[in-house]
């Protein structure tokens, strides 16, 4: 009996293990000493070689965020504050040029000062006021802040234009929306994919990509509905 009770003692605290380091590896966060605001950062692992900077301050998702704060209300505007906190982390080259409120989240785009080339997304949860990278292509196509990082500059060329990235995108809403008059709002050049806002009978329903080489479309279906947009271009 004895035996059992300590073996059942053993794979409890094994299993209790485990689910701490699962819960690090999905949400990526780990919290270091408090700053204003309180950063956590994402252990990430090896830093890459940025391209843009010649710099080992790796991707996105390994710096710099999230940003941690339960307590904030939620308005758009304390949103933008956390976005710019994890943006100036990562390089003064680069700066937010707008920020919607869906149901469910805040989301960003981060573009080039210099170029006005989109770098990546982020996404901010109104369950727990978490910074991070938005899933999917930002991180999977993106070819110089992503995952595929590629170091010659000639490999940024998109091998479909952003009118053929239209097309794709009008012919995947249109089986979507069957009935529907579907209509794209805006479309931002990335590295390796087009970002595209898009409505259906003249409401935004939504966010999704189109991969600048295979035409492979990706919806964002996990942002709830569309509240509002503010737009920071004009801003620093």
């Amino acid at each position: 009996m004895n035996l059992e009770r300590l073996l059942l003692s053993f794979l409890t605290v094994i299993v209790g293990i485990i689910a701490v380091l699962l819960y690090i590896g999905l949400t990526g966060a780990y919290c270091p000493q408090a700053e204003v605001p309180p950063a956590c950062y994402s252990p990430g692992g090896e830093p890459l070689m940025a391209p843009r900077l010649g710099l080992r301050i790796g991707p996105p998702w390994t710096i710099g965020g999230p940003y941690d704060i339960v307590s904030a209300p939620r308005s758009i505007d304390y949103a933008i504050n956390l976005f710019r906190g994890y943006v100036s982390d990562i390089g003064d080259d680069l700066k937010i040029s707008e920020v919607i409120e869906f149901q469910h989240s805040f989301y960003a785009v981060v573009v080039e000062r210099d170029t006005g080339v989109g770098a990546f997304e982020l996404l901010l949860w109104k369950g727990n006021w978490k910074v991070m990278p938005e899933p999917g292509p930002s991180i999977m196509w993106n070819l110089k802040y992503g995952m595929k990082v590629v170091h010659a500059i000639g490999r940024y060329k998109p091998g479909i234009s952003s009118e053929r990235a239209r097309q794709v995108a009008i012919g995947s809403l249109s089986s979507l929306f069957p009935g529907f008059n579907v209509s794209l709002e805006e479309v931002i050049p990335f590295y390796g994919y087009y970002l595209i806002y898009y409505s259906a009978n003249r409401s935004i329903r939504g966010i999704m990509s189109v991969n600048a080489f295979t035409e492979q479309v990706w919806y964002h279906t996990w942002h709830g509905h569309f509240i509002r947009m503010k737009q920071l271009d004009g801003e620093s």
